[in-house]
């Protein structure tokens, strides 16, 4: 499978990579008008494949499907649909995108009904939350917080149900968009399909090669003078790789003898699978 946030995943199946694209979804071929109908039937929706796509380019109608005027390499790759195989990024579909919308949504829905004072009380009640195993607290509020993390959103996923809890009223404003997110069909149409052929969504995450792209390209770039880039981060990064290396060296310790006194258990290995 490939992980890829939507712009990439669009890249791999050549779609158009606007979301206001007549078919927007990689994965199948849903008019941007249902995208929000999570009503549908997903034996209704026609999954994108191989054949489905090679005709429309053969008679040169990709448009009508949003497809680039390109042949796709992967339709040649046997043993592969790559519209199924392109699975969302859990960090940037869900952590940074559908959630991070719902939160600003909900920010401004406050703002509008109750003023800053509700929008206060909000930040408080986070701050309340006491220090729990695996859950990040935030003494400080999070309203403060220009550029949060995907761990923090995590954290903020957790407990957002029980701090906006009683704060406002439903006064039949919703989205303007009316939720038409291809990020949304995604994950109620088609993440199922996709656990079921890869496994859980927890390895559905470019977050370890985001890390290494901030630390080994970002960070570098900006000590550079812009100037042969790449030989100025290699040398960057080679430095920081020695002094790690050379602060790292401690005095061996004197290794310990480990005495066996007692045994602890005996039994012939011929009943070794009964005893197992």
């Amino acid at each position: 499978m490939i992980i890829s946030d939507w712009p990439e995943a669009c890249t791999f199946a050549l779609t158009y990579k606007s979301t206001k694209s007549n078919y927007p979804c990689h994965f199948c071929l849903v008019s941007k008008e249902d995208l929000s109908n999570i009503n549908s039937n997903s034996n209704q929706i026609e999954p994108r494949s191989h054949n489905n796509m090679k005709l429309y380019y053969k008679n040169n109608t990709g448009k009508n499907v949003s497809i680039e005027n390109v042949r796709n390499f992967f339709w040649s790759v046997p043993n592969i649909n790559i519209y199924a195989a392109t699975v969302p990024d859990r960090m940037h579909h869900l952590d940074l995108g559908l959630f991070q919308n719902q939160l600003n949504f909900t920010k401004i829905l406050i703002n509008k009904q109750c003023r800053k004072s509700v929008i206060d009380e909000m930040n408080n009640r986070v701050k309340l939350i006491l220090r729990y195993k695996d859950l990040k607290s935030f003494p400080n509020g999070f309203l403060h917080l220009t550029l949060l993390t995907t761990s923090e959103y995590r954290s903020l996923m957790k407990i957002m149900i029980f701090i906006v809890d009683e704060l406002y009223e439903d006064s039949g404003k919703h989205s303007k968009s009316e939720l038409q997110f291809p990020k949304l069909h995604s994950w109620v149409f088609h993440i199922y399909s996709s656990i079921r052929e890869f496994g859980a969504i927890n390895g559905y995450t470019t977050e370890t090669y985001e890390s290494l792209h901030k630390d080994y390209v970002k960070k570098p770039y900006k000590l550079t003078n812009k100037k042969e880039i790449e030989k100025q981060i290699m040398k960057i990064i080679r430095r920081k790789a020695i002094i790690t290396e050379s602060s790292s060296k401690e005095i061996p310790k004197t290794p310990i003898a480990l005495k066996y006194s007692k045994k602890l258990y005996e039994f012939c290995i011929q009943n070794a699978e009964i005893y197992i």
